[in-house]
């Protein structure tokens, strides 16, 4: 049998065997014919000076009480791993809308249990977010909206608040989350620091 150290030294070349990773949905040559040329098109404009500071981002998320998150055990052989309860799908949990640009967050609100998004909410909020860019001394009439194309975004209650504001929308591909600015800039790091985070209630969720 093989030292300890060569054992281990071996196992760190073997191949792992790992699950494919779940996407939203299967995209077809269509979908991935407008991601291409959306990304393009969003490439081009972004040579452009000053044109990333003018862009409004956003997107919501649900915010759990209870983050509990499973770690790594080191074990002795014939020892068994703590376990961790699953989480609750259904527990509380609060929902979180933002929206942010290159100085940071514009906006957010959370909403209470019993509200849901709709296209009126959505377009209260574009209002709040315009005031706030003006605080900021940004340039309201240059603003660019990127958002993806569920549907409180593309209601035309939401279509004519965004005319009246003067803003652009920029064009986002449907079926396309994982290419949504905030899942790389905020989530990630969101979900880190919430990690093991318990909250009582909505108050203690908000600070």
């Amino acid at each position: 049998m093989l030292p300890w150290h060569h054992r281990k030294s071996l196992s760190c070349n073997w191949e792992k065997n790992r699950c494919e990773k779940w996407t939203p949905h299967e995209l077809s040559d269509i979908n991935k014919t407008t991601r291409g040329v959306t990304a393009g098109i969003l490439h081009r404009r972004a040579k452009n000076f000053g044109v990333l500071d003018s862009i409004v981002s956003g997107d919501e998320k649900w915010d759990c009480y209870d983050n509990t998150t499973r770690k790594q055990q080191w074990l002795d052989v014939g020892d068994l791993p703590k376990s961790t309860p699953k989480l609750d799908f259904y527990g509380k949990k609060v929902m979180l809308r933002f929206r942010w640009n290159s100085k940071g967050l514009v906006y957010f609100e959370l909403l209470e249990s019993c509200q849901t998004v709709t296209a009126d909410l959505y377009g209260r909020q574009l209002d709040h977010v315009n005031k706030a860019l003006g605080r900021q001394g940004v340039d309201t009439t240059s603003t660019k909206l990127l958002h993806d194309s569920t549907s409180s975004h593309v209601a035309k209650i939401t279509a004519q608040k965004i005319e009246k504001l003067g803003w652009e929308v920029l064009p986002h591909a449907p079926n396309s989350p994982d290419t949504a600015l905030s899942n790389f800039h905020l989530f990630r790091l969101m979900q880190h620091s919430l990690a093991e985070r318990h909250f009582k209630n909505h108050d203690e969720g908000k600070k």
